[in-house]
């Protein structure tokens, strides 16, 4: 009741306001409402998305407020191993954002009930200035701005064994990259030339050395890595699995040793995230990120995906350049927010 009284101070004089759990007859509108600029194809990748979440970690159940029996605000959450939640999406009538927030605060209140210490995480499209606006009065704070690059990986000169190279390059633009890229490997000398295992081969112990290794000096996200345990972080992009369930996991080594990891995933409607891609510290500045990038595109090419996409935090220059070489073109910007 204090939330209901709450809202009418903020928003005025409004009757009939209802703030309820989204029943789960109704979640497949709910969703479609509050995601109200995807197509059918895109609303099922996030449907199947969040059900496979809370099969993973139950959270609160979505929440949406009525107005005289009309849903004018509503916002959910999906929690992920690591102690660590997402917020899926926020969405209110232009003229009252305040109710965005209020759904906001409430999913947060009842998340602390079940998960204290959770850490809420909520991503925006640039453009998106309300959602923005709801998220930071429920007191999320603004870390940065990632940009979400893609590219089709057929579009390369040699696919990983056992793959094919479908497809080819159309636009000069595309040429033109692939043309650099490829002369870029030709120099590429003995001694800093990597070799490629699975990720499983190594031990967790072992393996979270190296990614810890891989967050030194990070230019992605630095807050969120001293905000979390490197077994936190790790779980996140595990989701339950165990190390050697991650088959599009891959190490890097060079002279002998671990230096870097590639962790990819495969999503349905032919695209391939590549989740994190990290380099030791004491391995940087050798030119051995086009090598990384391409590896990467490889294994999607083997996978027989037609897109691969990567987000990155805007201030890490030196990866930007790499992507931007390798022939990555933009798709969007997201503005990152925590809590």
């Amino acid at each position: 009741m204090d939330l209901i009284r709450f809202a009418k101070l903020t928003v005025g004089k409004l009757d009939n306001i209802t703030l309820q759990t989204v029943s789960k007859s109704d979640l497949s509108s709910f969703l479609a409402w509050v995601h109200g600029d995807l197509n059918a194809t895109d609303l099922s990748v996030v449907r199947n998305e969040y059900d496979q979440r809370m099969r993973l970690i139950p959270c609160p159940a979505p929440l949406e407020i009525l107005a005289s029996d009309q849903r004018v605000a509503g916002a959910y959450l999906s929690c992920l191993p690591g102690n660590l939640a997402m917020l899926g999406a926020v969405r209110a009538d232009s003229d009252r954002q305040s109710l965005g927030s209020l759904a906001i605060k409430s999913l947060i209140g009842q998340l602390r009930d079940t998960m204290p210490g959770c850490q809420i995480q909520a991503t925006v499209n640039q453009p998106d200035h309300q959602s923005g606006q709801m998220i930071a009065s429920a007191g999320f704070r603004l870390l940065t701005t990632v940009e979400q690059w893609w590219i089709d990986p057929n579009l390369i000169d040699s696919p990983v064994r056992g793959g094919s190279a479908r497809g080819k390059v159309n636009s000069s633009l595309n040429q033109r990259n692939e043309a650099r890229y490829t002369s870029s490997k030709t120099r590429v000398s003995e001694s800093t030339k990597m070799s490629w295992r699975p990720a499983h081969e190594l031990s967790r112990r072992s393996f979270l050395r190296l990614f810890q290794e891989t967050l030194e000096d990070t230019l992605d996200c630095p807050e969120l890595s001293q905000l979390r345990s490197i077994d936190q972080s790790i779980d996140s992009f595990l989701l339950g699995r165990k190390l050697r369930q991650c088959r599009l996991w891959q190490v890097a080594w060079l002279n002998r040793r671990p230096v870097g990891c590639l962790l990819l995933s495969r999503h349905g409607q032919g695209v391939a995230e590549l989740v994190y891609m990290g380099l030791a510290a004491s391995q940087r500045g050798r030119g051995l990120g086009p090598q990384m990038i391409l590896r990467a595109k490889e294994m999607a090419a083997a996978l027989g995906v037609s897109t691969l996409v990567l987000a990155v935090d805007i201030r890490n220059a030196p990866a930007l350049r790499i992507y931007q070489q390798a022939g990555f073109q933009l798709h969007r910007s997201l503005q990152v927010y925590w809590l």
